[in-house]
């Protein structure tokens, strides 16, 4: 889609309606997994943007590349910072997480 692409509303997503509930998680950890073409990446944005609407909190992204501009959407709570792993030129991944924990998130996706 490109980074700014629209991404459905999670209630319009043909996931399952517990997967849906990741919004409301507070601890650990899931994975979204699937084959090219499935949806990882609108469901992906699709979970945060509600996150980011429901919740007050620092949510943190680490991506390769950001798909969905989440920083911009006007009804959102939380605070979103969404680091491209390819703007850490050769520390990558690393780099990424080092800012990461600097900036004291509340959730990391």
């Amino acid at each position: 889609m490109g980074r700014g692409g629209q991404f459905a509303d999670i209630g319009n997503l043909k996931i399952h309606p517990r997967a849906k509930s990741i919004v409301d998680i507070h601890k650990g950890m899931f994975l979204l997994v699937g084959s090219i073409g499935t949806g990882k990446s609108t469901s992906y944005a699709s979970i945060l943007r509600e996150r980011s609407r429901t919740t007050s909190e620092t949510i943190v992204t680490v991506e390769d590349p950001i798909e969905y501009d989440i920083t911009s959407p006007k009804d959102k709570q939380s605070r979103v910072i969404q680091l491209d792993i390819s703007d850490f030129g050769t520390d990558g991944f690393r780099g990424a997480i080092h800012s990461l924990v600097r900036q004291n998130p509340d959730t990391v996706m």
